[in-house]
């Protein structure tokens, strides 16, 4: 493995949607045996777990940059049904605040961790977070990187484009 970056030099930067203190060290040390293993340097985290209040904001953000169909595309039937209440409110013209206040209410109906994987539980045992595509260089790393999650014995479920738009990892603790 020469040129490879060893456990400790590998980088994990965040984004600005990323929680740095929801990773666990667990979570911390796979994502970088996984980059070391598969020769790359450094990769970005773009969104860790969250609360269904984050949710129900991360939702109508997407809506409004995106749009209710693109949104509609990534989350299945119940997630349809939170876009509805957004599509239902804008009819309303209700405050943003109001809106999203109407899409958590949704979101707490039917059950949070049936809307994202995002949406965790406080009991510590899964660490949830997306890497993002591009910060990872290259057809060839991109490839030795899915390889890589899929042979970590820690990665519990894992996700990968085109069905999620990241590489969605979710780590057992």
């Amino acid at each position: 493995k020469v040129g490879c970056p060893t456990v400790e030099m590998v980088k994990i930067t965040y984004g600005s949607n990323a929680k740095e203190s929801t990773m666990t060290e667990t979570a911390i040390k796979t994502l970088k045996e996984i980059c070391s293993n598969a020769c790359i340097s450094a990769v970005k985290v773009t969104s860790t777990a969250c609360t269904a209040k984050d949710q129900a904001r991360i939702m109508y953000d997407m809506i409004k940059s995106k749009d209710a169909q693109y949104v509609k595309g990534l989350y299945g039937t119940n997630g349809d049904k939170v876009v509805d209440v957004y599509e239902d409110s804008v009819k309303k013209k209700l405050s943003a605040d109001d809106t999203k206040k109407a899409m958590l209410d949704k979101i707490n109906e039917l059950g949070p961790s049936n809307i994202s994987h995002h949406i965790v539980s406080d009991d510590g045992k899964i660490c949830v977070f997306d890497v993002a595509p591009p910060s990872i260089l290259g057809a060839e790393a991109k490839k030795r990187f899915v390889k890589e999650v899929k042979a970590h014995p820690r990665v519990a479920k894992f996700f990968e484009p085109p069905a999620d738009p990241a590489y969605h990892l979710e780590i057992t603790n």
